[in-house]
């Protein structure tokens, strides 16, 4: 994750106050943004606003796109969640949920839920230990020596490496 991009964790009460005031706009803005933060964040291979187009104007051919960039972006999010090591969610279930009158609130909440889950298990990734310093002394101080952690195979980097020594994911 990109140290300078910080994704938003926010509150599913907070996402369903603002939609219900906004008359539904809020949700469209969110779901753009979530896509984005994945993009930016997670390096998710997705176009934001290609699919913020098709979720908006796909009803115009009888839904299609709408749905399928809806379960995209709920496979994306699943996909993350089971790279960072958490339960994630049923893609399928939750776009069959979008014809059930107020399913889509329940997807909401799982999905911010499981982006909150992701953003702080990421937060996590960088830990800090203290190295063995050769030749130091018995009067040297330890030093804080800070070492990434790969979201995908959960291997050990030194600080400023730019892609996992174990699988070669990018580290952000």
């Amino acid at each position: 994750m990109d140290e300078e991009m910080v994704p938003g964790k926010r509150s599913f009460l907070f996402i369903l106050l603002v939609t219900i005031v906004t008359c539904g706009l809020y949700w469209i803005y969110w779901y753009y943004k979530t896509n984005a933060e994945m993009k930016d964040c997670l390096k998710v291979n997705c176009s934001p606003g290609g699919r913020l187009a098709a979720l908006v104007f796909g009803f115009a051919l009888l839904g299609l796109p709408t749905i399928y960039v809806y379960y995209l972006w709920l496979r994306d999010v699943n996909d993350e969640a089971k790279k960072a090591g958490l339960g994630g969610l049923s893609p399928v279930l939750n776009v069959i949920l979008l014809f059930i009158p107020l399913g889509t609130l329940y997807t909401t909440y799982k999905v911010q839920a499981t982006l909150n889950d992701i953003w702080d298990a990421a937060g996590k990734n960088k830990i800090t230990q203290a190295p063995t310093q050769a030749g130091a002394g018995k009067n040297a101080e330890p030093s804080e020596k800070v070492v990434v952690l790969c979201t995908r195979c959960k291997n050990t980097n030194p600080a400023g490496s730019n892609y996992c020594i174990k699988c070669g994911q990018e580290l952000g």
